[in-house]
């Protein structure tokens, strides 16, 4: 099989990013109906069964801490906003996996300090179809940018 393009592998990780971020909107804001169904499809399934996140404050969960998490927090950030940006593909010497690095911005998150924040994500995928490309989360770390940077925002999306 022939390898896949830098071009096709960075829209598939951008089209993959912007959709599990794009269900939280959907999902902290409520416009969703509370329903595991819907979460699993939403969120769950996008994720590895060995999944691991590490938070900008060094907490790290797995898969079912994360699905959990959220699944509580249904509804609770009616004004919540997140938008993804700069996603760049790294170097990474393995066929089958894909490195990306992003900024997450959000807005009125109720559940971070400050409400307006953004970090830096990395994101480690397992690439588990190849047309079209489907992409399964395995790793992802998140670090706070700078204050300065996220005080200069904007957070007008």
């Amino acid at each position: 099989m022939a390898a896949l393009s830098e071009n096709l592998l960075l829209a598939a990780a951008r089209e993959e990013i912007e959709a599990f971020h794009g269900f939280f909107d959907d999902w902290f804001r409520g416009d969703v109906p509370k329903d595991e169904a819907l979460l699993e499809a939403g969120h769950g399934d996008r994720l590895a069964e060995d999944f691991q996140l590490t938070y900008p404050g060094g907490i790290t969960m797995g898969k079912r801490g994360l699905v959990t998490s959220v699944g509580k927090a249904h509804g609770c950030s009616a004004e919540f906003g997140v938008q993804i940006r700069d996603v760049r593909l790294r170097p990474l010497a393995c066929e089958d996996y894909i490195f990306v690095n992003y900024e997450e911005w959000q807005k009125n998150a109720v559940n971070s300090t400050p409400s307006n924040n953004a970090r830096i994500s990395s994101a480690l995928f397992r690439i588990i179809a190849h047309d079209p490309v489907k992409l399964e989360w395995l790793h992802l770390h998140e670090t706070w940018l700078p204050r300065a940077v996220m005080d200069a925002g904007p957070f007008d999306f």
